[in-house]
């Protein structure tokens, strides 16, 4: 195991911080106001817009059963948009 020659320091940023005190303490200094200096400078949105993802569908069957609307549109339109993997769906109705 080497040691260190007499009068001759470890180099390492422990040994540097307590030879050097008040530089150490000038660096975190500065490290500190820039540091808020640039953090105050960031938006910072407590409750920002989400868009949650949404569709939404019409049909207008008079004298249609709800049963029979629900088994004919209903389901095969969740069956389709369920297995579809979308970022943006725009459905338009005719009529």
């Amino acid at each position: 195991m080497s040691q260190n020659a007499p009068g001759r320091h470890r180099s390492n940023i422990s040994s540097f911080s307590i030879r050097r005190p008040i530089g150490t303490i000038m660096l975190t200094s500065v490290v500190l106001v820039l540091g808020g200096f640039f953090l105050s400078g960031l938006p910072l949105d407590l409750l920002p817009t989400i868009v949650y993802p949404q569709i939404r569908a019409g049909v207008n069957n008079s004298g249609v059963e709800p049963q029979v609307l629900e088994e004919t549109v209903a389901k095969p339109l969740e069956a389709a948009l369920a297995r579809a993997r979308w970022r943006r769906v725009r459905l338009a109705s005719a009529g």
